[in-house]
Order: C-alpha cells, then structure tokens, then sequence
C-alpha cells in the first residue's frame, strides 16, 4: 500500500498537496481557516499543474481532500507542517506550535512529523518540548523531521518539484533517512520532475536550521531606483484607464550576498559580515514580471542596481547620514 500523506497549512502547502497528489498519493490537506479552505493559496505554477493534471492524469480530484478536521491526519504515514511561521519575535509560539500540538493529538503512533517551513535557529528544540508535553516520546511514539523551506513566488510547485537542496534534519537518524526515501519517491513521480536528483543531506536539526540560514546568502531579489518607479506610476496614470496593474521593478535578481559586497565596495569599507540567526526566513528567490508594464506602458528601468546604490551612497553623504 502507498504511503498516505497529509499536508498541514494550505497557504503554500496548498502546492505541496497539490504536488504529492499529482504524483499519486492519498494527500489531506488540513487548515482551520475555512476562508482558506474556501479560497487555497494558488499562484501560476499551481494553475498550470492543475492545468496539466486535468488533461493527463487527473490525480488531483482523486486523491487531494481538504478540509478543518485535524483527525483525519490520524492514518497519515507522513504530514508535512508546512504554515506560516507567526510573528517574527517568536516564530515558534504561533502556527506552527499550534499546528504541532493539534497533529500530536490525532498522531497514528510511528508516523513521521515533518516541519517543511521556515524556523529560526534553535526551534527543533522547542518542538521537541512540544511534543513532549503531550506525552509522547520524539523519534519513537512520533518521528520528527525538519525541512527547511526553499521556495519562489510563481514557482512554488516547481521549487517542491526540483528544489536546489533538500535537507533534512532529526534527531534520529533512522527518521531524518526514512523521510529522504520517502521525498526522493515523491519528486521521482511528479510528472514535473526534471530527471535530476538535488542534493540531499541529513542531518541534525540544528545543521538543517543552519543550511537555511546559509543560503540566506544566496537568496536572489529585484532591486529598482526610486525614479524608475515614480517614472512607470506617471506612465501608468496617463495611459491605463481601466484599474489594470502591472509590476513596476528590475526583473533582474541579485543575490543577497552580492548586494552586501557592492555596497561595502562603493562605500570603500571592509568590515566582517556576519549574519542574524534570530531573523525570519523569506522566499528563496523574489523577482516581478514587468512584460505587461512593457507592452502597456513602454517602460523599463533604466538604472541599474550599482549606480542606483552609487546615487543613493553619494546622497547619504551629502545629507551627513553616514560615517564616512
């Protein structure tokens, strides 16, 4: 028999039940907002699978169930906790937590937990107490896995598919092994997959927590200079007269990383960079579609990150808002 899965959180983990179920698997997708369940979380790559879907294999109707009811997890093999991750103060004390104690009331005993989301540094730690205090043993009654999330808006389903990296981190390494069989099944019979394996680790948690941490790095957004936009909203004013949006920005992504060295380049300084561990987690990679701004308006922006930051650098030290 197949292994069933359930899906926690039908934000983006509406993507995710959306990609296990077209691969073939019984998938429950639980939420408790029932605004949510009305209306899931769907951007372009979940409208083209489902597209797809309909016209080869039709898996979706036939194993994606959605509901609220949190005790139709109580025969899942695998549920991926996949919500928001709260306030950012405390990451932990919000969605996820609850989600984790709610899962822990309904757990089939063995089943494997996975938290596929975004956590900071140390969280596993809480979850652990979590479970714990609803009297279960982690890594016997109930298997405990952390996956950190690597995911783009617009390419949800392909970044589950196809992510760059997968790890994944427990405190047993039984569970962290039985949860990388079971993903390496999973994206092997997506009809999305592109016939190359990522890499894929395990790990402890906190190594997992860490590697999210480390690819902060190389998270990839748009930057755009403020007289660009002020030149597109001009644009926008004098020839759209029907409420059409469009997307104003660079469609060009720059990795994190780099954009703290240009910075420290035209500045002339050269300190230690480190990074926070304490902060929230975004999308790994965010960029706009500026074809429709193109067509419509006949605008692209014309400074490029590099001057945009030399203008905005020269200004700072005009204005005496720098050290140097």
């Amino acid at each position: 028999m197949r292994t069933k899965v359930g899906v926690i959180g039908l934000g983006v983990g509406y993507a995710l039940a959306c990609c296990l179920a077209e691969a073939g698997y019984e998938t429950e997708g639980v939420d408790i907002s029932s605004q949510v369940l009305a209306n899931p979380r769907t951007d372009h790559s979940v409208m083209r699978l489902h597209e797809y879907d309909s016209a080869h294999r039709n898996n979706i109707s036939k194993h994606l169930r959605l509901s609220s009811d949190y005790e139709r997890l109580s025969d899942r093999d695998f549920t991926m906790i996949c919500v928001s991750t709260g306030d950012e103060k405390e990451l932990i004390i919000g969605h996820v937590r609850d989600a984790v104690d709610s899962y822990c009331h309904v757990a089939k005993s063995g089943a494997t937990m996975v938290v596929y989301s975004t956590l900071p540094f140390g969280s596993s730690r809480k979850i652990r107490q979590i479970v714990e205090k609803n009297g279960l043993t982690l890594d016997q009654d109930l298997l405990y896995v952390y996956m950190p999330l690597m995911i783009a808006q617009g390419t949800t389903v392909d970044d589950f598919v196809n992510p760059p990296f997968v790890a994944f981190g427990s405190y047993s390494q039984t569970s962290a092994e039985s949860a990388l069989l079971f993903y390496k099944e999973f994206i092997t019979s997506s009809s999305l997959w592109n016939k190359n394996l990522p890499p894929m680790f395990v790990s402890s948690p906190e190594t997992a927590e860490l590697a999210k941490l480390t690819a902060n790095a190389f998270r990839a957004r748009g930057f755009t200079y403020v007289t660009d936009i002020v030149e597109g909203q001009i644009l926008a004013a004098e020839k759209i007269d029907d409420g059409t949006a469009v997307n104003l920005g660079w469609d060009k992504r720059y990795k994190i990383r780099d954009v703290v060295a240009m910075i420290l380049d035209i500045a002339g300084h050269k300190p230690k960079v480190v990074y926070d561990r304490s902060k929230p987690e975004g999308p790994f990679s965010r960029a706009l579609d500026i074809s429709l701004a193109k067509r419509l308006l006949d605008w692209t922006p014309r400074i490029d990150l590099r001057q945009g930051l030399k203008l905005t650098i020269d200004w700072m030290r005009k204005q005496n808002l720098t050290s140097s």
